[in-house]
């Protein structure tokens, strides 16, 4: 496949930038690949160049999604998941993150592929908390049953009251 012939740093930058998505940004992508500048710079050029990503960091977006999930599926399982655990980590730093519960959510989806269902749950209840205290409880609701889908411990009776009651 084309996703074979890319070197070693244009396949990581080009999976940092499926994983990321609409986040993209340099700070994020040079984290979440890995990689210094120097080494982002030419795979970022070489990705462009063969057309797997847009000219705009703005538009970085993969050119062709099913390309992204072909990178995806071929990067090792432990690369894929602590990539997957930058990106996180990468969203919840973000100035203004705690406000932002699209970012948050999303950064918990990344725990949660990152292999860390605890931090997804912990993150996800905070934003439904957020959620309820601003009026949106529908949303908040929906943020509450993703956490008791990811949570099978003991704790997950928690957050179904939760649920129930914020209902």
């Amino acid at each position: 496949s084309r996703v074979r012939q890319l070197s070693d740093d244009a396949l990581r930058a080009f999976v940092a930038t499926a994983i990321l998505g609409k986040y993209v940004t340099p700070s994020r992508l040079m984290e979440v690949a890995g990689l210094s500048s120097e080494a982002l710079i030419p795979s970022l050029h070489a990705l462009e160049g063969l057309g797997f990503i847009g000219s705009d960091l703005d538009d970085s977006s993969s050119a062709h999604p099913l390309l992204s999930q072909v990178a995806l599926a071929e990067m090792p399982a432990m690369t894929r998941r602590l990539m997957h655990a930058s990106a996180a980590a990468a969203l919840v730093t973000s100035e203004p993150a705690t406000t932002d519960v699209a970012r948050l959510w999303d950064a918990a989806e990344h725990w949660a592929q990152a292999g860390d269902p605890a931090k997804a749950v912990e993150l996800l209840c905070t934003c439904a908390d957020h959620c309820l205290r601003i009026g949106q409880p529908i949303v908040g609701c929906e943020l509450l049953n993703r956490a008791s889908s990811l949570h099978q411990g003991p704790g997950r009776r928690v957050i179904l009251e939760r649920l129930i009651n914020s209902a």
